[in-house]
């Protein structure tokens, strides 16, 4: 529904005086519309606004689900004033399904006081982090048990302790043996992790989206398309990926089916090859080729990516 704009002659803005037709100024860019007007009209326009933020929305969620591919291929030929923009598509999906995952993950102890009496707060062996390397688990079990009760409890005194008794071991080794420590104490918590790593995986897939429009560039490098254009779709299928995840986890929480949650996750491989079919064209079976080889690739970055996030984890906790 079209907004009825009130306009003016000439722009408040800069004076301006329009031709009558104007609905921005040509000369400042300010909107010809006035806002001074009775609530009963401004009542109207704030649900004319909405009315159209929810059809963008549905359309959008339609397009995104239903038919793969079609909000890129939409967005490339300049059909995009039914859609919500793919950035903020990509935001908006992303912070729903972050935002929700403290709601399908399982209630963690409180951390306990460093330096404190007791650290009781954390169970022994509870949401464990061993470190499985040579006779690592053994040297942890060892520092926990001299450890356990003192109420001098610090970061540093871990640090010294690990450097004293393992300083032959590599520094991953070192850091694994240092958090799991912290960990089985209950200096740090499964959910500190948890909220670190969940806060780190948000910016490496911010930073793993351009590279998967890069690996597109490489791949249907001979269609002279635009680097935007694979971008347009690495956030499209992106946006896809936060929706289903988030569908996935809320209908496992309530159904409890894995059998679901299988077939739903297995989806993405349905979906891509049907997206890039629709988005770049060619034969099927070309198409279905390419998949084979985009995304397994694209897949190791993301695995790369998501282990530097849990280092980066750990190193900041």
């Amino acid at each position: 529904m079209p907004r009825r704009r009130r306009k003016s002659v000439v722009c408040a803005n800069c004076q301006y005086r329009f031709d009558g037709i104007d609905n921005y100024c040509p000369n400042c860019g300010q909107e010809n519309h006035s806002h001074h007007a009775p609530i009963k009209h401004l009542t109207i326009e704030l649900i004319e606004g909405l009315t159209h933020f929810d059809t963008k929305f549905f359309n959008t969620t339609k397009a995104l689900l239903t038919k793969p591919g079609q909000l890129t291929a939409d967005y490339i030929v300049d059909r995009r004033a039914r859609y919500v923009p793919p950035i903020r598509l990509y935001i908006f999906a992303s912070f729903v399904f972050f935002l929700s995952l403290p709601l399908f993950s399982d209630s963690s102890p409180r951390r306990a006081s460093i330096g404190s009496t007791s650290v009781q707060s954390s169970p022994p062996n509870s949401g464990n982090l061993k470190v499985q390397f040579f006779n690592e688990t053994l040297i942890q079990d060892t520092f926990v048990h001299d450890l356990a009760g003192r109420t001098d409890l610090s970061d540093a005194l871990v640090d010294s302790l690990v450097e004293a008794k393992a300083p032959d071991r590599s520094w991953l080794i070192k850091l694994g043996l240092k958090q799991s420590i912290r960990l089985e104490l209950g200096m740090i918590t499964k959910a500190d992790l948890e909220h670190a790593f969940t806060k780190n995986s948000g910016i490496a897939l911010f930073i793993l989206m351009p590279i998967f429009a890069l690996i597109l560039k490489l791949f249907y490098i001979r269609r002279k398309r635009l680097y935007i254009d694979h971008l347009i779709f690495s956030l499209h299928l992106h946006g896809f990926a936060f929706v289903l995840l988030t569908v996935t986890s809320l209908l496992f929480k309530l159904l409890g089916s894995e059998g679901l949650v299988l077939l739903l996750l297995l989806a993405p491989i349905v979906y891509g090859p049907l997206a890039l079919h629709r988005v770049y064209g060619g034969k099927p079976l070309g198409t279905f080729v390419k998949s084979i080889f985009i995304f397994p690739l694209y897949g190791v970055c993301l695995l790369g990516g998501l282990l530097i996030t849990l280092l980066a984890s750990l190193i900041t906790l």
